[in-house]
């Protein structure tokens, strides 16, 4: 990717009762899922849940937590 930025790589988040579901495109290779319980400081740590295919899509889905939760997809490692 050389640095460059990347713009919408979320396709979406849904919430449907106490669960949440983020997806992105299955061609958005060697990105990973992360989550903060807060932006001030960020304390970027990595989701253990696997993605699983559905369609053209990587689906993560996630309880929700009686806190704030903030995500991000990461490229590499």
């Amino acid at each position: 990717m050389g640095g460059a930025a990347i713009g919408h790589v979320l396709k979406y988040i849904r919430l449907a009762g106490s669960q949440v579901t983020l997806a992105w495109s299955t061609n958005l290779v060697g990105f990973g899922l992360e989550w903060s319980p807060s932006l001030s400081p960020a304390q970027w740590v990595a989701v253990t849940n696997a993605p699983q295919p559905s369609g053209s899509q990587w689906a993560v889905t996630l309880p929700v937590g009686a806190g704030e939760a903030y995500y991000r997809l990461r490229f590499g490692p």
